[in-house]
């Protein structure tokens, strides 16, 4: 028995020498692989400043760059972990370039120097990719075009907009070349949802980016939106119905006489909202059957009601020839 212990001793102290072994030199091979030179490709953002204003730039700049660097293992790994914040900044004042030889495009000459800084690892960069940004130029032209709003809002109940929703300003102008500039008849804000809206409210709302927004350039970034908001209550009048292009030699009895208006308006403009502002008619034009029933059309009404509805829509006639 005591044999049989001592050998399973001497086995549990063989397999962990082994184990120590495999880790030591497991140790000792990362050690000298952290410490070999290794070449890898790290991504960068563009960051373009002093962009000439009177030109119009027609091809998309690229937005990244690519690094191809060279360091050892350990100092690779390190960066991996620690993500770069650093951008390539492009000073177009200062950037060395030259024209091609079409005269229009400018080529922009890219150094690995440029990304020296950005690393705090001391990672050595070897080339850029693209190491030469070509910029194309074309004659610039402009037009004011209108902002629209894309809005929806939601009110609190009983409570409703005034008017329309205000877009300060209203037009902007945009500059580009002449295909882009065809294309584009306006300019939206970007989607947003206003809900439970009870008072008026004014904010700042940005320009939504178009999907070729590199062949145009806005003069605005944002504009201001206001709108009115109210409380609304129910107001109906009666009024008085206006028979209009009767035949020559008749005339019209109408059943009934007079209709009722049914419509939303805000408390501020309960009082002002009176019978003299509607206009209420009936168009006999080209008609002159008897006991026929005519539809009635309102052509005159003031710009803030809301949910107007005439009872009845539709009134009875009767020609008669006048003696």
């Amino acid at each position: 028995m005591k044999k049989l212990i001592g050998n399973r001793r001497k086995l549990r102290l063989n397999l962990l020498t082994y184990l120590g072994c495999i880790i030591i030199a497991g140790f000792m091979w990362l050690f000298q692989s952290l410490n070999r030179n290794y070449t890898t490709t790290l991504k960068f953002p563009v960051k373009y400043l002093n962009l000439p204003k009177d030109k119009f730039i027609f091809s998309p700049l690229p937005k990244t760059c690519e690094a191809e660097v060279k360091a050892s293992g350990i100092k690779l790994l390190l960066s991996y972990f620690k993500p770069i914040d650093e951008v390539l900044v492009i000073d177009y004042k200062t950037q060395k370039k030259s024209l091609t030889s079409n005269g229009k495009t400018e080529k922009l000459i890219l150094s690995p120097q440029m990304l020296s800084f950005a690393f705090n690892t001391k990672l050595e960069v070897i080339r850029l990719k693209p190491d030469t940004i070509y910029i194309e130029y074309k004659k610039l032209y402009s037009k004011m075009v209108p902002v629209v709003h894309k809005v929806n809002m939601q009110f609190k109940q009983n409570y409703n907009l005034v008017g329309d929703v205000q877009l300060k300003p209203s037009h902007i102008l945009i500059t580009g070349d002449t295909a882009a500039l065809h294309h584009i008849q306006y300019v939206e804000t970007e989607d947003k949802t206003y809900t439970n809206l009870s008072a008026d409210f004014s904010e700042p709302i940005k320009l939504k980016e178009r999907l070729d927004q590199w062949r145009c350039n806005y003069s605005l970034n944002e504009v201001l939106l206001s709108a009115e908001i109210d409380r609304f209550t129910e107001k109906e009048l009666e009024l008085a119905i206006d028979a209009i292009n009767v035949p020559i030699g008749y005339e019209v009895q109408l059943l009934p006489q007079t209709v009722k208006v049914n419509f939303s308006v805000a408390y501020k403009d309960f009082e002002n909202i009176q019978s003299g502002l509607f206009k209420v008619v009936v168009d006999f034009k080209n008609r002159l059957d008897n006991s026929e029933v005519a539809l009635l059309s309102l052509e005159n009404k003031p710009g803030n009601i809301y949910h107007l509805k005439l009872k009845p829509e539709r009134v009875k006639y009767l020609f008669k020839q006048k003696k």
